[in-house]
């Protein structure tokens, strides 16, 4: 498989971000050098032509078009564009150069343009990436960073992840931290007094159990966030029915203060999450840890239903999917997101993914 891999690396040359993209992924960038090609009347508007990326290792460019007869009528690949390696590519070696070919049916011609790697580069890397870097301190607002730009040609590539090798390394302390044996799950499920169900429930959600005490003092912890996001562990108990289906109770938390929390994200440390176990143990003997809670300050557009859009700080950012996947993987996980104003929202492990529940119980005093 023909793919490119991207690298960002710090000020300092460290590996901050790695990506995979699929030939497909080079799409705007080729719309874009056709438009450019268009407007220059090297091509005709409306003209039917295949574009195809060739990667080189050479630092000499031929900026200026050049056109040759010889089109390959049939081209073996109709990939719009398409990625073509006319050399061996070289798997520890970025490409700095690279030919944008047009196969111009129409007219049996070949339009061959040399560009800079750097010319595809922001087609790859955007601003969300960069504001992403930012959040997670993995980069700072203004800092400088070098991006470079490998063709590949094997079966290795990973399109459906993106490696933080930074955070990766934070996951890896973390799980050497918490890799004690939990016990397993109670079977039967018990009886919360008073429990009442807020919003609703489907049959294949978590059922989450939260105290109307620590829901409250939940709630004023999320007022407290006005201008730095906060975060803890949520501590409990889980059950599992006799058909599978887990029950998560909520009766207590614990406040990770983390040096690293700032107005758009909260992120976990080896040390704060030390800390945070240490205390777990000495207030809730025999409880363990069933989820993690933050708070959102930033608000965004959702679809609320057709035509329908809203404001709402209840949300899963990339970065809170990134820490639930690395420090919450068993299914019977659960995630707590407040905002000042006094809502929040419980987010569940379904089919591999991170979703919103629609409802959760709220119980008066302990469970029976």
């Amino acid at each position: 498989m023909k793919y490119i891999k991207l690298r960002l690396l710090s000020g300092d040359r460290d590996l901050m971000y790695e990506r995979d993209f699929a030939v497909e992924a080079l799409r705007p960038f080729a719309v874009h050098a056709v438009c450019e090609l268009i407007e220059r009347g090297t091509i005709s508007d409306g003209e039917i032509c295949i574009p195809d990326l060739i990667p080189r290792y050479g630092s000499n460019i031929q900026r200026e078009p050049v056109l040759r007869e010889g089109a390959n009528l049939f081209p073996e690949s109709m990939e719009w564009p398409g990625l073509r390696l006319e050399e061996p590519p070289r798997a520890d070696q970025p490409f700095n150069t690279f030919t944008l070919e047009l196969n111009l049916l129409e007219r049996n011609l070949i339009c061959r343009s040399d560009l800079s790697a750097s010319d595809l580069i922001p087609f790859l890397v955007g601003p969300v990436l960069e504001s992403t870097l930012v959040s997670l301190g993995l980069l700072h607002q203004g800092e400088l960073y070098h991006a470079e730009l490998f063709a590949r040609d094997d079966d290795q590539a990973d399109l459906s992840r993106e490696r933080l090798p930074a955070l990766e390394r934070r996951s890896s302390e973390l799980v050497e931290i918490i890799s004690e044996p939990e016990p397993p799950a109670r079977r039967l499920p018990p009886v919360f007094p008073g429990a009442e169900l807020i919003g609703r429930i489907k049959d294949d959600d978590v059922r989450v159990y939260i105290s109307r005490n620590e829901l409250a003092r939940l709630y004023l912890e999320g007022r407290r966030s006005e201008k730095v996001e906060r975060g803890g562990v949520l501590v409990g108990e889980m059950y599992q029915e006799d058909g599978g289906r887990y029950v998560v109770d909520v009766s207590g938390s614990v406040i990770h203060e983390d040096e690293t929390a700032s107005a758009v994200a909260f992120r976990y440390t080896a040390r704060s999450w030390r800390d945070g176990n240490e205390e777990m143990r000495r207030r809730f003997p025999g409880k363990r840890i069933v989820g993690w809670y933050h708070t959102h300050l930033v608000e965004v557009v959702v679809p609320l239903a057709a035509n329908l859009v809203g404001l709402t700080a209840m949300f899963f950012s990339d970065d809170d999917i990134f820490l639930h996947r690395h420090f919450f993987a068993d299914p019977w996980y659960i995630a707590l997101v407040l905002d000042p104003w006094g809502n929040c929202r419980f987010f569940q492990w379904k089919k591999g993914e991170v979703v919103a529940c629609d409802g959760y119980y709220v119980y008066d005093g302990e469970q029976e």
